[in-house]
């Protein structure tokens, strides 16, 4: 009976040091599906609520990278700065982040953000980086382990970035074109595109942008390979809106579809009776400030290809609208920088029109 009572104790006490062991072998993977199943989760949360408060913060910014033509780079880091109080992080109110300013390459030449001072390219667009990290000694340090504490990670690092630039667009939005539209040889000539940042070719006579007569018959345009060009064109989706009417309509209503680079658009450089010259003049610089609605509008460049019928757009220009004369037969204008934001998207050349803030990265 002892031996019997002996060799059971014996047994259970040999299963529980086996037991011991494979618990003593498997801990530590144990403890590695507890980092799965709890750490990771909680980094990814936390990591996803930065790069929320990072992209806010750059988008908040980036809204002054061009307004009215000249990025004002002061005002955009404050923006974003204040931004970041806006979101929480685990929490708690991010204190620290790394603000800075200057050209984002839209062909992707160079990569990252080219920092001030430098003279941009064709291709650069004011952009703002917003860097966030928990690491030590930055925003409470970095980002506590439960159970990976037990494998000898206390903690992780986490770091975001955010840019966002303001930059032309590729399509504009329905109801937003002009019935107005430039040769591509009219914005090479009166478009400074090389200035920082780009800007209307300056009149030396007046210190002024340069101003043009679109429709004129005394107005020569610009000439390319033995083609006169008009200074500009009117413009519609389609040749059945070229009409007195139709452009009067729209001289208020705009071109009722959205319209893209490469797509085509009809232009007309023909002369059209006296009200359509009056509609935009009642609307132009010419008129009392609160009934100025078309004194900056957006308009379609088109390719040197056709002066009358279907030419591909290559961008969009923003135009100040002076007056419109109908006994004369021309609209006067002169290119500018002080179009608003109206609706758009993609990435197009910047010829004075600018859409809203986006994340490049």
């Amino acid at each position: 009976m002892l031996s019997s009572h002996w060799r059971r104790g014996s047994a259970l006490h040999g299963e529980r040091g086996v037991v011991s062991i494979l618990f003593a072998l498997l801990l530590p993977l144990l403890l590695g599906f507890g980092a799965l199943a709890v750490d990771y989760p909680y980094l990814w949360v936390t990591r996803a609520q930065m790069q929320t408060t990072a992209d806010a913060a750059a988008m908040a910014g980036g809204r002054y990278l061009g307004e009215g033509g000249t990025p004002n780079w002061t005002t955009a880091t404050a923006q974003a700065q204040a931004m970041l109080a806006s979101n929480l992080v685990d929490g708690k109110v991010i204190t620290d982040a790394s603000i800075q300013t200057g050209y984002w390459d839209t062909s992707g030449n160079h990569l990252g953000l080219q920092l001030l001072p430098m003279t941009p390219a064709k291709t650069d667009v004011p952009a703002i980086r917003v860097s966030i990290s928990r690491s030590i000694d930055q925003n409470t340090g970095e980002i506590k382990t439960f159970f990976a504490n037990f494998l000898g990670i206390a903690s992780l690092p986490v770091a975001v970035t955010a840019v966002a630039a303001r930059a032309g667009p590729s399509t504009m939005g329905a109801n937003v074109l002009f019935p107005l539209a430039i040769p591509q040889c009219m914005y090479d000539n009166y478009w400074n595109a090389s200035s920082t940042p780009p800007g209307p070719k300056i009149d030396p006579s007046t210190r002024k942008s340069y101003v043009f007569q679109l429709g004129s018959k005394t107005y020569a345009g610009c000439n390319i390979k033995g083609t006169s060009f008009p200074a500009g064109a009117w413009a519609a989706a389609t040749s059945a809106d070229i009409s007195s009417s139709s452009l009067t309509t729209l001289v208020t209503t705009r071109i009722g579809q959205s319209m893209s680079i490469g797509e085509e658009i009809f232009v007309n450089s023909g002369n059209f009776s006296n009200p359509l010259y009056a509609a935009v003049n009642n609307c132009s610089a010419a008129a009392a400030t609160v009934k100025q609605t078309c004194r900056y509008v957006t308009v379609a460049v088109f390719d040197n290809v056709a002066t009358t019928g279907y030419n591909k757009i290559t961008g969009f220009a923003c135009m100040e609208i002076l007056s419109g004369n109908g006994p004369s037969k021309y609209v006067e204008a002169s290119m500018s920088t002080q179009c608003p934001i109206n609706p758009s998207s993609g990435i197009g050349p910047s010829y004075g029109v600018s859409g809203p803030p986006k994340l490049f990265l």
